[in-house]
C-alpha cells in the first residue's frame, strides 16, 4: 500500500512538473504561435516546444537528485539528535545511502544542462549568449562554486562513511587522487573562456 502510493504520488508529481515545464519553456521560446502571438496550432504544438523535453530532462535528474538531499538532510537531522546507537547506525547508513543517491543523479545533471542550453542556442543565439556570456552569467559563476562545493563535500562524506565499512582500507590511498582531480576539474570549468571581442570588422585577403 505505502509503495503504491508513492508511486501514485509520483505520477502526479511527475505530471504538473511536466505540465508547468509548458508553462516555462512557452513563455522562453514559445510555439505554436505567429509573429504576433496568435495561434496558428494546436494544444499539443503549443506544449511541445523546442525546449520542452531538455528542461523536462534536466529537471527530473534535478528532483532525483533534490530527494536523496532531502533524505539526508532529515538523515543527519534524526541522527544529531539521538543518542540511541542503534538508531545512529541506522541513520548514519539512511545518510549515507541518501547521499550517494544524491551524488550518483547529480553526476549526469550537468550533461543534461549542456542539452537544454544548446536547445537554447539553436533556438536563440541572443537568449543564450545573454544566459552564458550576458546579464545572467554571474549566475552561472554561483552554480559552479555550488556544485563544486557540493561535490567535494559528497565525496568527503562518502568516503569517511565507507571508512567505518571493514575492508574499505585498500581504498582509502584513492581519496587524495579523486580529490585532486576534483579539484582540478572545478577549477578548469569555473575559469571563464568567454572569448573577448570586438566591434571592428576584420576582412581576410
Amino acid at each position: 500500500m505505502h509503495l503504491t502510493l508513492g508511486l501514485l504520488l509520483n505520477a502526479s508529481g511527475l505530471t504538473i512538473m511536466v505540465l508547468a515545464n509548458s508553462w516555462a519553456t512557452f513563455m522562453m521560446a514559445p510555439s505554436g504561435v505567429n509573429e504576433v502571438g496568435a495561434v496558428v496550432g494546436n494544444i499539443w504544438e503549443i506544449m511541445k516546444g523546442p525546449l520542452w523535453n531538455p528542461i523536462n530532462l534536466h529537471r527530473f535528474i534535478a528532483n532525483i537528485g533534490f530527494g536523496g538531499a532531502v533524505v539526508g538532510a532529515y538523515a543527519a537531522f534524526k541522527f544529531l539528535s539521538t543518542t540511541d546507537p542503534e538508531k545512529r547506525a541506522h541513520y548514519d547508513w539512511m545518510g549515507y545511502t541518501s547521499n550517494f543517491i544524491a551524488i550518483l543523479a547529480f553526476l549526469p545533471l550537468p550533461f543534461a544542462g549542456y542539452y537544454l542550453m544548446a536547445e537554447i542556442y539553436s533556438y536563440s543565439q541572443q537568449m543564450g549568449i545573454t544566459a552564458m556570456g550576458g546579464i545572467l552569467a554571474w549566475l552561472f559563476i554561483v552554480q559552479a562554486v555550488l556544485i563544486g562545493t557540493i561535490l567535494l563535500a559528497g565525496n568527503f562524506y562518502l568516503w569517511s562513511g565507507m571508512s567505518r565499512t571493514e575492508g574499505s582500507e585498500r581504498y582509502k590511498g584513492l581519496i587524495k587522487v579523486i580529490a585532486f582531480v576534483l579539484v582540478v576539474s572545478f577549477l578548469i570549468w569555473v575559469t571563464p573562456h568567454t572569448l573577448i571581442l570586438s566591434a571592428s570588422v576584420t576582412t581576410r585577403p
